[in-house]
């Protein structure tokens, strides 16, 4: 799996199957949570987006996918 913040991607292989996006611990812990504006599959990964109280793109979060492979 490749991720960037905002962004996660399957391997070539692979099918994206779900995911998410995690809010780092100190945002968390601050209280001063981003609030979500994108959180959904794109055709070879996972995006997730959050926004400060402001509207400038948090650095809080990270995307995740989980991918999956066909036997065969």
């Amino acid at each position: 799996m490749a991720s960037s913040d905002r962004t996660a991607s399957c391997p070539k292989d692979a099918t994206v199957v779900g995911g998410g996006y995690e809010i780092d611990l100190a945002t968390r812990q601050s209280g001063k949570l981003p609030h979500v504006v994108a959180h959904r599959p794109t055709e070879t990964g996972w995006r997730g987006e959050c926004v400060d109280a402001e509207g400038k793109v948090s650095q809080a979060s990270k995307a995740y996918v989980i991918c999956a492979t066909a036997l065969r």
